[in-house]
């Protein structure tokens, strides 16, 4: 019985999303650190239910206060998904925030400094509220300003250069290990349209600045950015309430392969952030009624943060970004693809989730002009959620810890509770787009995307 229509969108020029065997991955295997408990039992999914349904946002009213709450506690959950440094470092989620209205300074000593390679701490940021909270700081361990290698600098692209700067890097295959965007260097009030760390040899990175050299621990203006020497402390706090820009795709996040990011092949997962049409979710004001694809990006975060400790790492990357499907998709898609996060010749699926038919079609014609293929997602109504056997423990529970455990159908008690409820559907939804991910990865079904490691065979 399928519970979700899942199709290809085929338009001309189109190229179909690469067979398991043409995107072979061998993944780099781990050590175990921990077996963690994953007995899915009806009580679990019940307070699952319940945890997706409470908070974000309840009692807000509608419009853009809406959104931003939706935005917001994704990009937490994001931050909070349990994929933590020291466990699997290749897995931690390299947060792009483009919605921060942010401001960074730069200063401190060789001790107290930035780092932005695998094992960043990543300790959940503090959204609620206005006024100034520190997001993230980070150290270093760059022992001498006059290393070679400048593993933490951090270029800050002017709006007018951002497209060739990232065309210029990705030319150059630099190792890529973090970005953020929309910030505001505190002494001045220039906007700059995103920041990116790289690890690059001196030479090279004042080749791509096109300039001939530069010193150590200063700000260096060129024709394609500015570079900051991040040796020294790097603060990045709100100044303002969280507020996405809904016209434009909003990339909240990435799960990097083991290839450097910007030199990787990528599946992006889009997913309407909309309220509107068949599949709103329940009528009050929550994250839950800003679309079911919105909760099918958590889902799939914390299911995948639950395999983290102990699975494989995979060689492509997957990036999950919001669209706003509302009366301005079009140019939200436009600003997708005229200003990419990757190269668009590294993405070789798009998966998008919750996304109506007419607004699929204009991201695939797009995508197709690129040579990316589409697929959809789209849930079934709530109302065909009540047969009996549907709601089954997920089959990447059962296989995750090397053991066999039997099945257990859901209460159907709990169902009856829960069937009108965009939770449910994110469930269910983001079990089909795991499985679809584990096959563009070539691993296992049973564990999305990620292989059970060797060693607990």
């Amino acid at each position: 019985m399928r519970l979700f229509h899942h199709k290809k969108l085929l338009v001309p020029g189109a190229v179909m999303i690469l067979a398991a065997s043409a995107l072979s991955c061998a993944p780099r295997e781990i050590a175990v650190l921990q077996e963690p408990e994953l007995v899915w039992t009806a009580a679990d999914f019940e307070r699952h239910i319940q945890a997706l349904n409470s908070g974000g946002g309840a009692g807000q009213r509608a419009g853009t206060l809406q959104y931003a709450a939706a935005s917001n506690h994704i990009v937490a959950q994001f931050r909070a998904s349990g994929l933590r440094p020291g466990l699997n470092t290749f897995n931690v989620p390299f947060l792009i925030d483009r919605n921060l209205v942010s401001g960074f300074k730069v200063g401190g000593s060789h001790e107290d400094s930035l780092r932005v390679l695998p094992g960043v701490d990543t300790a959940p940021a503090a959204w609620t509220g206005t006024g100034q909270r520190t997001i993230r700081r980070f150290s270093s361990g760059i022992p001498s300003p006059n290393a070679d290698l400048f593993q933490t600098a951090i270029v800050v692209d002017q709006k007018d250069a951002t497209g060739d700067f990232f065309r210029r890097l990705n030319k150059l295959s630099a190792p890529t290990v973090f970005e953020i965007g929309d910030l505001s260097y505190e002494a001045s009030s220039v906007r700059v349209d995103s920041a990116v760390a790289i690890q690059l040899t001196r030479e090279t990175l004042a080749r791509l600045l096109g300039i001939s050299s530069f010193g150590v621990g200063s700000i260096i203006n060129s024709p394609t950015g500015r570079i900051f020497n991040l040796r020294e402390t790097l603060e990045i706090s709100t100044t303002s309430t969280f507020y996405p820009r809904v016209q434009e795709s909003n990339i909240i996040g990435v799960i990097p392969g083991k290839a450097p990011v910007y030199n990787s092949e990528v599946i992006v997962v889009i997913a309407s952030i909309g309220s509107g049409g068949e599949f709103g979710g329940l009528p009050t004001y929550q994250f839950t009624d800003l679309g079911i694809g919105s909760s099918v990006l958590i889902e799939v975060s914390n299911r995948i943060a639950a395999e983290s400790r102990y699975s494989a790492i995979p060689d492509r990357s997957i990036m999950f970004a919001h669209l706003y499907t509302g009366d301005s998709v079009k140019s939200g898609v436009e600003a997708f693809f005229r200003n990419p996060v990757w190269s668009t010749s590294s993405v070789s699926a798009m998966l998008l989730v919750a996304v109506s038919d007419e607004d699929a079609e204009i991201i695939s014609t797009k995508a197709a002009a690129r040579g990316i293929s589409v697929e959809l997602f789209n849930a079934v109504p709530p109302a065909d959620l009540n047969r009996k056997g549907f709601l089954t423990r997920p089959r990447w529970v059962d296989h995750a810890a090397n053991r066999s455990v039997s099945v257990d159908t859901i209460d159907r008690r709990i169902l009856a509770a829960a069937r009108d409820s965009a939770a449910t559907q994110a469930f269910l939804l983001g079990d089909q787009v795991l499985d679809r991910l584990a096959e563009l990865m070539n691993v296992s079904t049973a564990v999305p995307f990620l292989e059970r490691n060797s060693d607990q065979e």
